[in-house]
């Protein structure tokens, strides 16, 4: 709850609250607070994680005091990188989707600033985004995924753009690249998009095609439309949170300066947000780092470092601070499954696939999940609260038009009313010199 002090400020920010409440936005990131045109415009997920020979996980036989288990290729196994990108949130229905065609998606990954990083084990980074960005400013993508989808999902563009002088292995990546793109369940551990699908697309690099001995990567993605950047992607669970959201049409390489300006120099509307909701839009200390997806091969994948499908990146992003989404996870649409424990699900409502392309299989067409309303009692308090805004500011400048148009009748009435002084004898008014009376 906000505490509302001071009366006129109370006033501004319930008016601010009652324009945010009556104001629509469309999500991005899940959840990202930007506002769409379109959905499919809106990044969902983005994995990264290892496989050998195009398998994510392995089985490993039951031993002498260990049964039977089924884990993830470590990074000493792997032989392929996988990729995973997803977009346009809650799906309910089967392609075509009209105007799908006119977004661009792109996947970027930078090899040398990732090179300079950090990853000490002291450094608190580590477990917040799985390393530190020693030059963040030099960020910039060595290689780029670009993507173009028909109506259909299907692809129309898929190309691999490289700086020029990095040292990819050209015809290895050219034969051996694996490609999907389609519709596939929502593969987000967040009830609110259980039972719905999203657009993915899904790509399996061979490790061989990176130059020799590279290690360390910095993701991340980004949607345009036509060739405007509207959204951005990179540590998952990052730029859905207000206080980020001026991030999602900057490269990471401005991330940071950016976040520095948010935080000294805040343009109106940031600082009243910063000042007067202080959990959801205020910078914290560990904040000032570029939004990318770290990803060494130092470790075995697990977020933050990468992304594995069975990551419950709510409940490891509150561990380090930001709860905002772990407690709207709570949210569910059918509590009765966890209401003895109070609990929340910690995996996803469909089995992921050990295959490429990985993700489980969609869910059948449905009508729309209902978006939540306001109660009709409600609604009348905020349209009767947005009527009483508009008297308190447009009432004074009402009556001050009013008063002055009044005035002005009162002065035409007065001097139809005053009598004309008579005519001198023997002139007829016609007759009468132009100025008067001599």
């Amino acid at each position: 709850m906000i505490a509302l002090h001071h009366r006129p400020l109370g006033w501004i920010a319930a008016a601010l609250l009652v324009a945010l409440v009556a104001t629509p936005v469309a999500a991005s990131d899940h959840a990202d607070p930007i506002t769409l045109d379109r959905q499919e415009g809106g990044i969902t997920d983005l994995f990264v994680f290892p496989a050998s020979d195009m398998v994510r996980r392995v089985k490993e036989p039951a031993g002498k005091d260990q049964p039977e288990r089924t884990r993830a290729v470590t990074s000493k196994e792997a032989n392929r990188l996988v990729i995973v990108f997803c977009v346009r949130r809650s799906l309910t229905a089967s392609p075509p989707f009209e105007g799908l065609d006119q977004f661009t998606y792109k996947i970027h990954a930078d090899l040398h600033s990732a090179n300079e990083a950090s990853f000490q084990k002291d450094d608190p980074n580590l477990a917040r985004y799985g390393g530190t960005i020693k030059a963040p400013e030099n960020i910039d993508p060595d290689f780029t995924i670009t993507i173009r989808l028909d109506n259909n999902t299907k692809f129309v563009e898929k190309d691999v753009s490289i700086k020029e002088g990095t040292e990819w292995k050209r015809p290895k990546m050219a034969d051996n690249i694996q490609w999907y793109s389609g519709v596939r369940d929502d593969p987000f551990i967040f009830p609110m998009f259980f039972g719905t699908n999203v657009i993915a697309m899904a790509i399996s690099i061979p490790f061989d095609c990176f130059p020799g001995g590279q290690q360390d990567f910095l993701f991340w993605a980004t949607s345009h439309n036509r060739s405007t950047q509207i959204d951005h992607v990179g540590r998952s669970q990052r730029t859905q949170l207000p206080r980020f959201d001026v991030l999602n049409t900057l490269p990471p390489k401005e991330h940071v300066s950016a976040l520095h300006k948010q935080d000294q120099d805040p343009g109106l509307k940031t600082d009243f947000l910063r000042t007067r909701i202080r959990p959801v839009f205020n910078l914290r200390p560990y904040d000032f780092q570029p939004d990318v997806m770290v990803y060494t091969r130092r470790f075995d994948a697990r977020f933050p470092n990468g992304r594995q499908l069975e990551d419950d990146v709510a409940d490891l992003t509150c561990k380090q601070g930001d709860c905002q989404l772990f407690e709207l996870s709570f949210a569910l649409k059918d509590p009765k499954p966890y209401a003895a424990t109070g609990g929340r699900p910690n995996k996803n409502d469909k089995e992921f696939s050990d295959t490429f392309p990985y993700l489980a299989d969609p869910w059948p067409d449905k009508d729309p999940v209902p978006v939540p309303q306001l109660t009709s009692k409600n609604q009348f308090y905020v349209i009767a609260a947005i009527v009483l805004i508009v008297l308190v500011f447009l009432f004074p400048w009402a009556l001050y038009f009013w008063s002055k148009k009044q005035l002005r009748r009162l002065r035409a009435t007065l001097l139809t009313r005053i009598p004309q002084p008579p005519a001198a004898p023997g002139l007829t008014p016609s007759a009468r010199p132009a100025g008067g009376a001599q």
